[in-house]
């Protein structure tokens, strides 16, 4: 991909110049897929929602304020699937 969108031009002086950039999404994503890789959830589509709580008190419980609001956006998650299965029924 990146030969179609890279030009290398000069005569005395080589110049390549790259015609895409990686934005801020790519760095979050390459932390999200590393994350996944060291934790084996690299090959997984979903996650439940007892496998991130696991996943917090592994990598959190030394960062109280982490693993705080890790644990209020997990809740949430909770809450919220609880009530659509509820309304599904």
């Amino acid at each position: 991909m990146y030969k179609e969108y890279t030009h290398v031009s000069g005569n005395d002086r080589l110049v390549v110049e790259r015609m895409l950039r990686f934005g801020n999404d790519f760095t979050t994503c390459i932390k999200a897929y590393l994350t996944a890789k060291i934790l084996d959830l690299h090959n997984k589509h979903e996650v439940t929602l007892d496998e991130l709580h696991e996943i917090r008190k592994r990598l959190f419980t030394k960062s109280r304020k982490l693993n705080s609001a890790i644990s209020v956006d997990l809740n949430n998650l909770e809450k919220i699937s609880m009530r659509l299965l509820t309304v599904g029924e």
